[in-house]
């Protein structure tokens, strides 16, 4: 959780938050707003990492042409990821990933018939069915488990591969946040939804965006233009942070009425150094942290307080970024209540799932388990659920390249951009 200031002294995980309430909710301007914060703070990464969990979690097999952009483009157009997402239909959402992890977890758990032989995996798959191909899947053993993904992927539609290999390579260019072995078992998740869904889901989940009209470019374009035309100044704290997007995913949500963040803007010199965007600027200036009237000092001033110091704002103003905690004296931590802020109020895709049973679904393995309290995100709380058979959430079951050629071209090159992999795979097929 990164609770260092924004350019604009917004909390960085509050900035995160509004995003991705942004992006559930099809908020445009402040969708766009926040992102823009996040790119004048230099923290491609960190927006990079929230696109794709949003995505994921809220959108994932509703949208399957979006992974295949953010694989190719990566962050040399955040803001055009961003929007994609932003732009989407309000249908086009999908909370499955969580539910088909959490249901094969469950059929895993509480089924006598484990382990299941590799036959059953390939069998659900041709049959489409996504909740036993999932836990099937997860009984295998690691190396067993990428091998038969692998040849399935391997037998799958030309029209399927993009997707595939985009999910297959996840390590080589998704942020090193994303790169940990659970996301290697979530987008093996994600490959068995690829497998296993029908020529229809497949048509709207790949088919092309929302156009542009030139008057919506021209509004966008004179959006961001002003933007960018405050950069550091006060008047650029266009929005408020949403207070009902603050629980769960911001320490702020997890503090008590009784604790305010107010007085960090009060003593802002202890929480500048540190920061990329602040450090960068330090180096710019040529300051060093060295104290008041040193070296690059003034200089320093002038381009982080241009207008004042956040001390002097007025209340109103201090409130658009920082103020009391959210939870009243006797509330308590309810993850279930978190997953029903962030995941898409509409039926899923797969099995008839909805989001109020894959809450039931977590509030019974928090009872029964007994789930971290400090672990807000789903893939900490999947992480930290006991381990079935030979499945294990945090054990690394990297799923195997769609193909030999892929296999080859990808061997030593974790860094690579998913576009040089194509332009590699397409001259290996020339030759």
């Amino acid at each position: 959780m990164r609770t260092s200031l924004s350019r604009h002294f917004y909390r960085l995980d509050e900035v995160r938050s509004a995003l991705r309430d942004c992006i559930v909710n099809r908020r445009v301007d402040k969708g766009l707003f926040w992102t823009q914060e996040l790119l004048d703070s230099g923290e491609d990464d960190y927006l990079f990492e929230t696109l794709l969990e949003v995505w994921a979690f809220a959108v994932g097999p509703a949208k399957f042409r979006w992974v295949v952009d953010a694989a190719d483009i990566g962050r040399t157009d955040l803001l055009m990821l961003s929007l994609q997402l932003l732009r989407l239909p309000r249908d086009a959402t999908d909370g499955s990933l969580l539910g088909v992890a959490l249901q094969a977890y469950e059929d895993c758990r509480r089924s006598a018939k484990l382990p299941f032989p590799a036959g059953t995996f390939r069998e659900a798959v041709s049959k489409g069915n996504v909740r036993a191909a999932a836990a099937a899947w997860l009984q295998l053993e690691a190396g067993a488990g990428a091998a038969v993904l692998g040849e399935q992927c391997a037998l799958a539609p030309a029209s399927k591969t993009l997707v595939l290999e985009a999910l297959s390579t996840w390590a080589s260019w998704a942020p090193e946040s994303l790169a940990r072995p659970i996301w290697s078992t979530l987008s093996a998740m994600m490959a068995i939804m690829t497998l296993c869904m029908t020529e229809a889901q497949w048509v709207a989940s790949t088919g092309p965006y929302r156009s542009l009209s030139d008057d919506t470019s021209a509004y966008i374009a004179g959006l961001l233009g002003d933007w960018r035309g405050l950069l550091g100044r006060r008047e650029r704290r266009v929005y408020e942070i949403p207070r009902d997007c603050l629980k769960w995913d911001t320490e702020r949500g997890r503090m008590r009425w009784a604790d305010n963040t107010t007085e960090e803007l009060w003593r802002i010199w202890e929480v500048l150094e540190g920061t990329r965007c602040w450090d960068d600027l330090a180096v710019a200036t040529g300051y060093a942290w060295s104290g008041y009237d040193t070296a690059g000092w003034e200089e320093f001033l002038d381009a982080a307080f241009p207008d004042d110091w956040p001390e002097e704002w007025s209340v109103e103003d201090q409130q658009f970024s920082h103020g009391v905690g959210s939870l009243s004296p006797t509330e308590r931590l309810y993850r279930p209540q978190w997953l029903g802020r962030w995941l898409p109020q509409v039926a899923v895709c797969y099995e008839g799932w909805s989001v109020d049973s894959i809450r039931r679904r977590v509030d019974e393995l928090e009872t029964e388990l007994g789930g971290r309290p400090d672990a807000i995100y789903m893939c900490e709380f999947l992480e930290c659920l006991p381990a079935v058979g030979t499945m294990g959430w945090s054990v690394d079951v990297t799923l195997a390249p769609v193909c030999p050629l892929v296999n080859a071209i990808t061997t030593g090159v974790k860094s690579m951009k998913f576009s040089e992999l194509k332009k590699r795979k397409v001259a290996a097929t020339v030759v």
